[in-house]
């Protein structure tokens, strides 16, 4: 009984070396699995192989949920000996900044490919897109580029004040913007253009899209309590939104060729510009409320 208990209690709470073995183990059994679909194999210990492939799986999947936390907090804590990742995972305004950076100049490169697709295809669509998603990390750099700037802004108040009129800026540019993508999106729908992926490309970007515009609306409500860090993550969704409606053309295209999409198109169009037309007024109410809010207060100091 007891070395049944001491077993078990090894399979719960495994050491490195055992997770080593059955890693190795695992790897085997899928390799066993592999050859016998490639090799269309159809003998009796085939069975057997996917009743061990099965319970081996289920072991895994337990050992990712419990060893995942002590491999984050290993990696975390070996970043952490590091200055500027430490700052990283600690100070979310930081975080925010450099995400955006990164995000900044993959926008932009996407921007100049649908620039050269539109160039090719001669698709105003195209064309379209690139300009929004250009625009859009035009923007975003230009909350990097004076966020990093006001680091020279000594007076917290004279900080906040500045921030506010960045937000409220940045309000601005999405309420021109979404009346330009609301030309592009009714001359789309007219000329019943529509965006394509290649092959199996469209589920991957479908995941991608979904999961964007998930992550994008989490992190707006984690930066409610930053202005610069909610500005950047307004426009993250601002691009997810023109995703899901480019996606959306994709799948049309691919799925019901033969459809009349104007009308879904077109409603869907209507919602994504209303929604970032939207998001342009509301930052640029409240970053104008709190401009005139720390007006008043250096005014009075």
């Amino acid at each position: 009984m007891k070395i049944l208990q001491k077993i078990i209690n090894k399979i719960l709470h495994p050491s490195i070396i055992f997770c080593i073995i059955f890693f190795l183990l695992f790897a085997c059994v899928l390799a066993g699995i592999i050859l016998v679909l490639a090799f269309e194999i159809t003998s009796f210990w085939v069975y057997i192989l996917y009743a061990v492939s099965f319970i081996f799986l289920c072991y895994f999947i337990y050992l990712m949920v419990i060893l995942s936390p002590k491999i984050k907090n290993y990696f975390i804590n070996q970043l952490k000996k590091n200055k500027y990742a430490k700052k990283y995972l600690e100070d979310y305004s930081f975080k925010t900044l450099v995400s955006a950076t990164l995000s900044y100049i993959f926008n932009t490169l996407y921007g100049v490919f649908l620039l050269v697709m539109a160039i090719i295809s001669r698709s105003f669509w195209y064309g379209a897109l690139s300009v929004f998603y250009i625009a859009l990390s035009l923007i975003r750099g230009n909350i990097v580029l004076k966020k990093k700037n006001s680091r020279k802004i000594e007076d917290a108040d004279q900080l906040k004040l500045h921030d506010a009129m960045l937000y409220r800026n940045t309000g601005i540019y999405i309420i021109l913007l979404s009346m330009a993508l609301a030309g592009a999106i009714a001359q789309m729908v007219i000329s019943n253009q529509s965006y394509t992926y290649a092959g199996l490309m469209i589920y991957a970007m479908a995941a991608y899209t979904f999961y964007r515009l998930v992550f994008s609306i989490i992190q707006i409500f984690r930066s409610k309590n930053d202005m610069i860090s909610q500005a950047i993550r307004n426009i993250g969704f601002a691009y997810s939104l023109v995703s899901i409606f480019a996606l959306q053309t994709a799948m049309f295209q691919a799925f019901s060729p033969e459809m009349n999409a104007r009308l879904p198109n077109a409603i869907v169009g209507a919602v994504i510009v209303l929604s970032t037309l939207v998001i342009g007024i509301v930052m640029t109410v409240v970053g104008q409320k709190h401009k005139k809010i720390e007006q008043c207060k250096n005014a009075q100091s």
